[in-house]
């Protein structure tokens, strides 16, 4: 074997071998790096969901001062100039991550629903439904 990846053909995958891996087909790999890139995504989305909706709700209110002001931003006058980048930016933010995450999951678990006890979906998708026990 050479330090470098040498690739042949065997069958219908192309097989890389290198001294660091095991001969696997290349499809194969993609698809367990894909299956792990999707495991990330989805705990990384969990994670920083509450921390953005918050950021978006604080764009939202405003409290009675001088005149209606933006409470996250004392300087920032509702309703007028700078405000309304941040408005929109806030509503816009809620609909498609506050509400279209938590969206995105349940799909993701109905879709795989009767296929949840199944090791590899499990293995992708298991986080957002650990704990959770069919009724039978």
């Amino acid at each position: 074997r050479e330090a470098n990846a040498i690739s042949s053909e065997r069958g219908s995958h192309a097989v890389i071998v290198c001294p660091f891996h095991h001969k696997m087909p290349v499809s194969e790999r993609m698809a367990r790096r894909w299956a792990r890139f999707q495991q990330i995504i989805i705990v990384w989305l969990f994670v920083i969901h509450p921390p953005l909706t918050l950021h978006f709700l604080n764009g939202l209110i405003c409290a009675q001062a001088d005149k209606l002001r933006l409470v996250a931003s004392w300087e920032v006058v509702c309703f007028e100039g700078a405000h309304w980048i941040r408005f929109y930016g806030s509503i816009a933010g809620l609909v498609l991550l506050s509400a279209g995450v938590p969206a995105c999951y349940f799909l993701v678990v109905f879709k795989n629903r009767r296929q949840l006890r199944k090791h590899h979906v499990r293995s992708r998708v298991g986080f957002l439904c650990n704990g959770f026990e069919a009724d039978m």
